[in-house]
């Protein structure tokens, strides 16, 4: 919309983005940048008229995304991370090898600071950051490199290759969706300056597209393949048929207002009521721990009730069905590698 000057579908569309999450915010301020960069083409006199529509829509899309992230950052700040999963949550471990802890967007500023630790960064896991690099590009036959648009847009990419963190640089995580609408925008972009080549290369891309696609796919026999044996893909893999379907009865039990407390890969069937939480997913140092142990205890004295994949053995698993196993306040349902436990006592406010 902003492209084609449709104004009146414009702001809306801008609105819904910003609603996505708050680190949108800055894909957005950088596709604004490059546009109205891209369509003066080096006129700076129109860049810097105000009188001018284009402008002014600028002006006021960069106040917008500046008063979405700054609301959002408040509303945060209301509900306070608890200690104990403030650097979870931070991701302060995803750039350790930078010795960054803090904001992802901030990454790069540290880079600048202290160009010898961005080196150390850079070159950590090498190999599987060019090999994502060039996935990413490959299935539009590397094309948005002749574009323009690339060079502001290509800001986006490099905090997460700065990162240590492998689901930031590998193919099925949902971070590329950061810049993946970039590239496309560079591609058409490209695509228009071949003039009567380019027919020939949007088509050739689409093929090329089509069939990195289909052999990547999560239901391709060739991406299972790698998923299994290298580290190349980053998919999860598929629950057994009869292991969904015995979660999907137990879930069925649970009354839709019902407080419930699941784990992170069932979660998304229950987070649509208002108190539905999840066991926490990573193992944390000797002193956190407790803390956490507490936490978990105090879930399961204050939910109605508590559903568990049993085929899964991570520690949180493991620690709350210890915790349940047995328990006098608690009834047990069964179903094949699943197991609901409802509260029989009031449990806590």
């Amino acid at each position: 919309m902003l492209i084609a000057k449709r104004w009146a579908y414009y702001f809306p569309a801008l609105t819904l983005t910003l609603m996505i999450e708050e680190h949108v915010t800055l894909v957005v301020l950088l596709l604004l940048i490059s546009q109205l960069i891209y369509s003066r083409r080096g006129d700076l006199k129109r860049l810097l008229d105000l009188g001018l529509r284009e402008n002014q829509i600028f002006l006021v899309s960069v106040i917008l995304c500046l008063a979405s992230y700054g609301a959002s950052a408040a509303m945060k700040a209301v509900y306070s991370i608890r200690p104990e999963f403030r650097d979870v949550y931070a991701a302060s471990s995803a750039f350790g090898v930078l010795g960054f802890k803090g904001d992802v967007l901030l990454a790069p500023l540290r880079a600048i600071s202290d160009p010898q630790a961005a080196l150390g960064a850079l070159t950590h896991d090498s190999a599987q950051k060019l090999l994502y690099m060039l996935m990413l590009f490959a299935p539009l036959l590397f094309v948005p490199f002749l574009s323009g648009f690339l060079a502001v847009n290509a800001l986006l990419v490099v905090p997460f290759m700065l990162s240590n963190y492998r689901p930031y640089y590998m193919i099925g995580s949902h971070y590329p969706l950061y810049f993946l609408p970039s590239f496309f925008i560079m591609c058409a972009y490209a695509v228009s300056r071949l003039k009567e080549r380019g027919t020939g290369v949007a088509k050739a891309a689409l093929i090329a597209s089509t069939v990195i696609i289909a052999a990547l796919s999560p239901v391709s026999p060739l991406s299972g393949a790698l998923n299994q044996r290298s580290h190349f893909l980053w998919y999860p893999e598929a629950e057994p048929p009869d292991q969904v379907e015995a979660i999907h009865l137990l879930l069925s039990q649970v009354p839709g207002d019902a407080s419930i407390l699941t784990q992170n890969h069932v979660f998304p069937h229950v987070s649509s009521r208002i108190e539905a939480y999840v066991l926490p997913v990573l193992s944390f140092d000797r002193d956190q721990t407790r803390m956490v142990e507490d936490y978990v205890d105090s879930l399961i004295s204050h939910v109605e009730y508590v559903l568990l994949d049993t085929t899964t053995t991570d520690q949180w698993t493991t620690y709350a069905r210890g915790r349940l196993e047995g328990s006098v306040d608690h009834a047990a349902v069964r179903v094949s590698g699943a197991v609901l436990y409802r509260r029989t006592k009031p449990g806590q406010s």
